[in-house]
């Protein structure tokens, strides 16, 4: 894989339909039991196409099969592969709503991913004026409801994939960051010891009801290219047979 490349694989799919055991098979112990513990089937069958797709991407660009992947969580709950693995420099990270997942690979890089469904009333200028920084607030509120809805989920994910990039959770506030949207650029305020020419930010819709963005932290970001690719069932089926093998 490309050190100076970060590849980003979505899937979406019918959460209601039944899923190849091959996904649950690919799974360690841990993930297993986690997704026992989903109240409604498309919420566990959306967690199990999901840590399958990680763990058959990660085996795509490392030689190491599917389910011998094992990982470690920071302080603040984020996983990464265990430093004692000789792949222990790849990154990732990892985002699902019912029915789409996604994960973002890279070499060296601190990479945080992050995907919404948008539906109308979730996101609002209320939610904006409470928890985005002022001047996010005030740029949502001043455009007209179809773009104010598409800039509100714009900066949410934004702001969700910095923070997964961090790894530093709900312990840093929404308003102490601060994104453009025209140039996708990001400031801070005196509480965040980061440099923002360190940080690359992408920002799509890949389906018309989705909204996904990517942070990654880099030496160089304009070096860097994104690679996004979709795949479905039948793919995700055909990379974890081949991790298998």
């Amino acid at each position: 894989m490309d050190k100076s490349r970060i590849e980003v694989r979505w899937l979406s799919f019918d959460a209601d339909a039944q899923l190849d055991p091959c996904f649950l098979a690919a799974l360690d112990d841990e993930e297993r039991v986690q997704a026992t513990k989903f109240r409604f089937a498309e919420d566990r069958a959306t967690y199990i196409a999901a840590h399958a797709l990680k763990r058959a991407s990660l085996s795509s660009v490392y030689p190491l099969a599917a389910n011998d992947w094992r990982f470690e969580r920071s302080a603040h709950g984020k996983p990464f592969i265990l430093q004692s693995h000789a792949a222990s420099s790849l990154s990732f990270n990892l985002a699902h709503t019912r029915g789409f997942v996604a994960v973002a690979l890279a070499h060296d890089m601190m990479i945080g991913i992050d995907v919404e469904r948008i539906q109308i009333g979730k996101l609002d200028q209320e939610l904006a004026d409470r928890l985005f920084a002022s001047i996010e607030s005030e740029a949502t509120r001043s455009l007209p409801p179809p773009a104010q809805i598409e800039a509100l989920y714009k900066f949410w994910t934004l702001k969700e994939a910095f923070i997964k990039a961090i790894g530093l959770g709900l312990s840093l506030p929404l308003d102490a960051f601060a994104f453009t949207l025209e140039h996708l650029t990001i400031s801070f305020d005196e509480t965040v010891n980061e440099d923002a020419t360190q940080w690359l930010f992408y920002s799509t819709r890949p389906s018309l009801d989705i909204c996904m963005a990517l942070a990654a932290k880099c030496q160089e970001p304009k070096a860097v290219s994104v690679n996004i690719q979709q795949v479905t069932i039948h793919d995700l089926e055909r990379l974890l047979e081949d991790a298998s093998n």
